[in-house]
């Protein structure tokens, strides 16, 4: 890049830890695309020796006090001398991208006093776009009644950098823009893309589609109300049935509920004795005769009466023995609708009240949480929840939102080149396709295999302590990005990508620097086989991880990439 004099490596800095130049990293050696580097060329061209500029805009010299950056014309960005240089919000760095090749319409000069920075402008393109930015901030704030989408344990979840992901998208979108959330997970992203158009979501979980799916338009309160009256009675009628089979049980439980905590040695040492003596059904150990017959009888019909799996898979393991009945009452409730859509709902509402009343760690189930005195008090109160009364209270709750929303989030089963064959055959175009597939090799299906059994209700195997499904028997995902082998997950993202990108999709894929393949070799993969622009965008972030923390050395700071891939013009 010759600029000669005009070369400035101050500006080049502040340009690059502003966020408004973004680099991939490989190992000590920073690397940008050629977009950037032409980017960064223009930036240092229309920065060189502006301070008669700057006076001429601000009327004195600002850059005495302030960082100034000139964006684009008639656009400055400043902070305050002496200020840590922090990235900027990522419509900043769209900025770059709307004004190429744009007119200079001068207007009034409008003020943005924005995270990190201000921006001062008399731009109208510019002004336009960040009145419209203003505007869309109230869009990703609202989680409000969906306690899975709104909880920092679910591994991956977008919440705490939706408006970076959205704003890295949507200036590659049009109003007309179907978006397609690929891997949805917990959903928070479908949930932000509802309220922008139509939105498909996708998973090879099934748990985590109708968490999607409940998180847009779709159910009344009065639908919802009508719907709790109407399973009332089927509920009981499980709850009498399963009490007939496992009664005392329930009354030992509600003895050491009410028991005086005044003296928790005895009561740890009763429940403990409990929880141990509870017959349960297991692939890999010894299964009682009674315990075994009624799985037997179940996997053969999964409809048996009466419904009894998580009574008999998991109870005094992530759930109180009552819990247990009541999750396979409200369950059996559900099935006797005909209405799928509503099964579908109310499936997926009582898979938000399993994750919220389960005795786990951090939010998984990857190990059952061990009972000693220090958590005994913390743990009763967990299971002494009715599951009844926070699946109604969440429903009506859930309900409510749905009548506020504008769309509804439509389903689309996995894994992801079902769901790509699926919006082909339907000839859907115009669409964005948001691709968040596993950065590291977590086994994601081993931490939430109980909220996937509650979905399927198919009366797995339960293998080990955790009651997991069978991986050997196909009961379990395992996905294809989580392997050993890193050349193989780089290939499987190349061909993911260029499959989008074969249905005249924009692809956003999100990435991190922690994750285990090189974005630089994925890139240059897809680039080689699809001929497409590419748009990078990227922020400070700090990922959920689960279980117990190892002790390592990260070097540098996990950034979050946003990469947006679309055919070239």
């Amino acid at each position: 890049m010759e600029l000669e004099k005009k070369y400035d490596e101050e500006i080049l800095d502040d340009i690059v830890d502003r966020g408004l130049i973004v680099s991939l990293n490989r190992e000590q050696t920073q690397y940008f695309s050629e977009k950037d580097v032409y980017l960064c060329k223009k930036l240092l061209e229309q920065n060189y020796e502006i301070s008669d500029e700057i006076i001429s805009f601000f009327g004195f010299r600002m850059d005495v006090f302030f960082d100034i950056i000139k964006i684009t014309d008639g656009t400055f960005l400043k902070t305050l001398k002496g200020t840590e240089k922090k990235r900027v919000p990522v419509y900043i760095r769209n900025l770059l991208f709307l004004s190429e090749n744009k007119i200079y319409e001068k207007t009034d000069e409008k003020i943005f006093n924005l995270p990190e920075c201000t921006v001062v402008s008399d731009n109208l393109l510019v002004i336009h776009y960040l009145d419209d930015v203003k505007n869309r901030e109230g869009l990703y704030t609202e989680f409000e009644n969906n306690d899975f989408a709104n909880t920092s344990t679910y591994m991956g979840i977008k919440k705490n950098i939706i408006d970076f992901v959205m704003e890295s998208i949507i200036i590659h979108c049009n109003p007309e823009s179907v978006f397609v959330d690929l891997m949805c997970g917990s959903g928070s992203v479908a949930n932000t893309f509802s309220k922008l158009g139509t939105t498909y979501a996708s998973d090879s979980q099934l748990f985590c589609t109708l968490l999607a799916k409940v998180q847009g338009k779709g159910i009344s309160v009065n639908r919802a109300l009508e719907a709790l009256t109407q399973i009332y009675y089927d509920y009981l009628y499980n709850m009498k049935k399963l009490k007939d089979l496992f009664g005392e049980s329930i009354i030992t439980e509600n003895n050491i509920f009410h028991m005086d905590l005044s003296n928790k040695n005895k009561i740890l040492d009763l429940y403990t004795q409990f929880v141990n003596n509870t017959q349960l059904y297991s692939s890999t150990d010894n299964t009682s005769k009674q315990i075994q017959l009624l799985v037997d009888q179940r996997k053969q019909n999964h409809k048996s009466f009466p419904y009894c799996l998580f009574t008999t898979y998991f109870s005094n393991i992530y759930f109180g023995m009552e819990q247990s009945f009541q999750i396979d009452s409200i369950r059996y409730a559900i099935e006797q609708f005909e209405d799928k859509q509503l099964q579908d709902w109310m499936t997926g509402v009582l898979i938000i009240t399993a994750s919220v009343v389960a005795s786990n760690y951090g939010g998984h189930f990857a190990q059952p949480k061990k009972i000693c005195q220090e958590n005994l008090e913390s743990i009763l109160d967990q299971r002494k929840k009715s599951v009844w009364l926070e699946f109604s209270r969440r429903l009506m709750a859930i309900a409510e939102e749905s009548e506020k929303r504008k769309n509804s989030i439509h389903i689309i089963p996995g894994p992801w080149q079902d769901a790509l064959a699926f919006l082909k055959a339907r000839n859907i175009g115009n669409a964005l396709v948001y691709v968040d597939a596993p950065y590291k090799r977590d086994d994601y299906s081993r931490y939430y295999h109980v909220l996937e059994t509650l979905a399927r209700y198919d009366y797995p195997d339960s293998e080990y302590k955790s009651r997991t499904r069978s991986i050997s028997k196909g009961e379990r995902f395992r996905s294809e990005f989580s392997t050993r082998n890193v050349g193989k997950v780089e290939n499987q993202f190349v061909f993911l990508i260029t499959e989008v990108l074969k249905n005249n999709y924009v692809c956003a894929w999100s990435y991190s620097n922690n994750g285990s393949v090189d974005m630089i070799r994925v890139i240059e993969g897809v680039l080689e086989k699809e001929l497409c622009d590419i748009y990078i965008y990227a922020v400070e972030h700090r990922h959920m991880s689960q279980g117990k923390k190892r002790k390592e050395k990260v070097r540098g700071k996990t950034v979050e990439y946003c990469i947006v891939f679309k055919a070239a013009v």
